[in-house]
């Protein structure tokens, strides 16, 4: 089941001649890594991005809550070296398996070449929306162009991050529920911020579409 796709980053005053730079790395940063997961499909144009002096946001529409499940054959060794001559599977296959944690079902003898191999077959279940969120955000971070990082420490006193800003506020909504991921020392959450002389201090979304109306 696709649902849109919210996430938001709440900081302190953004360095406003990287902006716009920050805004398109974030959210494109996101899609990209998502699409990889097979996650979602959908083109970049139809993504919408968020920049203002204080957050960083981007709307993802029809994004999988969990990735389908995908064939993988990998090839592991040459069949010669794989059983004996007996047949058995000799102690280097049985080792493999076991790493894999496969069993000697899911084989297959192919030859390629003049050489035949032993192929381990596998459906590898796919990614949740949760840990490829996190991968996304992870990489995406890593690599906005941010033109000077600053340290700073959270509230605990002992934890030390590295940022552009300061960041206050993470959201992540898939439809109306909350993505449980983590980012700068913050966990994601569906309570955004308005201005705070002239808004509304603490603002909550009720789901990814609602965004831009309840801001």
């Amino acid at each position: 089941m696709s649902e849109n796709l919210l996430v938001e980053l709440f900081t302190e005053e953004l360095p406003p001649q990287a902006l716009r730079r920050l805004g398109e790395a974030f959210g494109h940063g996101l899609l990209s890594s998502l699409a990889k997961a097979q996650l979602t499909a959908v083109d970049v144009k139809a993504v919408r991005i968020f920049a203002t002096p204080r957050r960083l946001a981007v709307l993802i529409p029809d994004v999988l809550a969990q990735a389908a499940d995908r064939a993988e054959s990998k090839k592991l060794m040459p069949a010669k070296v794989a059983f004996a001559q007996d047949g058995s599977p000799a102690a280097a296959l049985v080792k493999r398996l076991q790493k894999e944690n496969a069993a000697a079902n899911q084989l297959e003898r192919k030859t390629e070449g003049n050489a035949e191999y032993v192929f381990l077959n596998q459906t590898i279940a796919g990614v949740t929306l949760a840990a490829g969120l996190q991968l996304a955000l992870d990489d995406t971070l890593a690599k906005l162009p941010v033109p000077k990082v600053m340290s700073y420490q959270l509230d605990d006193g002992a934890t030390t991050v590295h940022f552009v800003r300061p960041a206050h506020g993470l959201v992540a909504l898939h439809g109306s529920a909350i993505v449980p991921v983590h980012a700068l020392g913050l966990d994601a959450g569906r309570i955004t911020h308005g201005h705070r002389f002239q808004g509304v201090q603490d603002i909550s979304v009720a789901a990814a579409d609602a965004y831009e109306e309840a801001l």
